[in-house]
């Protein structure tokens, strides 16, 4: 079951248009790139799962914890064009930061 909770997160996250998370696809698809950790991903199926309601909460879980921060974030011009942001639990929430770029290695060529 939780396999399948962390899977529709991640449908969610990354579908276009998907209501859940719109600052996140905004985001994600223009200047800021973002980085969902898979512990985040277990985090909002389990705050996002309600015995009663099943798997529908869930969308309103990435509305609440990833979508509304970050766009008060973005607004608030604490992430700028090239920026990357990781989304991940602490103390159980999520935190919103940016990361430092990480240089590319160059890939061996195989001789």
């Amino acid at each position: 079951m939780r396999l399948h909770l962390t899977a529709l997160v991640t449908t969610l996250l990354l579908a276009p248009g998907a209501v859940s998370a719109p600052a996140f696809a905004q985001a994600t698809t223009g200047t800021v790139s973002g980085i969902v950790t898979d512990e985040t991903k277990d985090h909002i199926a389990s705050v996002g799962y309600d015995s009663n309601f099943g798997a529908r909460p869930l969308a309103r879980s990435i509305q609440n914890e990833i979508a509304d921060p970050l766009a008060e974030m973005l607004l608030q011009g604490k992430f700028h064009a090239g920026d990357t942001v990781r989304i991940h639990p602490a103390e159980g929430k999520l935190v919103i930061e940016k990361t430092e770029a990480e240089e590319r290695k160059p890939e061996p060529v195989a001789p």
